[in-house]
C-alpha cells in the first residue's frame, strides 16, 4: 500500500474520519512523518496512540476538498468528504455494501443485513441513531451535492448513473416515493463480478464492460436518501 501512495505522491493528509476507523493511524503517521494527522477529537479518547495536528471541527482547508460533519449522528461523529473535482462523496461509515467480488463470509452478512447489491446504514449506526433535524439537514447538505461516485470503508468504489433520460425524483423530498428505484433483482446493480471471477466460471465476456465498480443505475443519491430516510421526524 504504501508504495502504491509513494507512487502518487508526497502524503500530505491523514485523515481519520470518524471515533471508529484511527487503529491503523499512529503506524502511517510514523511512516509519513510530513503528514498532517487530523480527526475528531472523539477518536482521542479511543486509542492513546493517536496524536492530532488538528482536529475536524476546525475545519482544516484542503484544497479542492469540501468537508460536511455528518451531525446528529453522535455514535459516529464522521466527517464527509467531497473532491468537487471529481464528484467523489468520500466517507467512512456512511454507507456499506457488498457485492459478488466480495468474500463469502461478508456478503453473506450483507444479504442478513440488507445491503448486499445496494447501500444501507450499518446497523449499530442505524440502532444508535434518533431521528432528528440535525441528522436529516445534515444528509440533504450530502444529497444538495454533485455526487458522481462515493467512497466508503465497507464496499467497492460506487458510481452513479441513472437511467438516460430519467429524471431522478428530489431525493431532499421527505415525501418523496422511492419505491421506483428498489431493484427486484441484485444483478440489477451489480451486473458485473470480476475478470477472474468470470474466467473461471468459463462465461463470455467478449460484450461485456470491463468495470469493477458498482453500477447504481437507479441513483446512488435516492438510495442514500432511502438508506437515511430513518433519521428524519415524524
Amino acid at each position: 500500500m504504501c508504495a502504491s501512495l509513494d507512487a502518487l505522491g508526497p502524503v500530505r493528509w491523514l485523515v481519520v474520519p470518524n471515533c471508529f476507523h484511527h487503529l491503523a493511524t499512529p503506524a502511517f503517521a510514523a511512516r509519513y512523518p510530513e503528514a498532517r494527522v487530523v480527526g475528531p477529537s472523539s477518536a482521542l479518547g479511543h486509542n492513546p496512540e493517536l496524536h492530532l495536528h488538528e482536529t475536524l471541527e476546525g475545519g482544516p482547508e484542503m484544497p479542492g476538498i469540501d468537508q460536511r460533519h455528518l451531525a446528529g449522528v453522535p455514535f459516529l461523529d464522521e466527517t464527509v468528504f467531497f473532491h468537487r473535482p471529481t464528484g467523489t462523496l468520500i466517507a467512512a461509515d456512511l454507507v456499506l455494501s457488498a457485492g459478488p467480488s466480495d468474500h463469502f463470509t461478508w456478503r453473506t452478512a450483507a444479504r442478513l443485513t440488507g445491503c448486499y447489491g445496494r447501500v444501507a446504514v450499518p446497523p449499530d449506526v442505524r440502532k444508535k441513531t434518533k431521528a432528528s433535524k440535525l441528522a436529516a439537514d445534515a444528509i440533504d447538505a450530502l444529497l444538495a451535492l454533485p455526487v458522481q461516485r462515493l467512497l466508503v470503508a465497507h464496499a467497492d468504489p460506487i458510481e452513479d448513473r441513472p437511467p438516460a433520460g430519467h429524471r431522478r425524483s428530489s431525493p431532499c423530498d421527505p415525501r418523496s416515493d422511492f419505491s421506483w428505484n428498489v431493484p427486484t433483482k441484485r444483478e440489477h446493480i451489480w451486473p458485473y463480478a470480476t475478470d477472474e471471477r468470470r474466467s473461471r466460471s468459463g462465461r463470455s465476456t467478449e460484450n461485456e464492460p470491463a468495470q469493477r465498480v458498482g453500477d447504481f443505475s437507479d441513483g446512488l443519491l435516492d438510495q442514500l436518501a432511502e438508506a437515511w430516510r430513518f433519521v428524519r421526524p415524524g
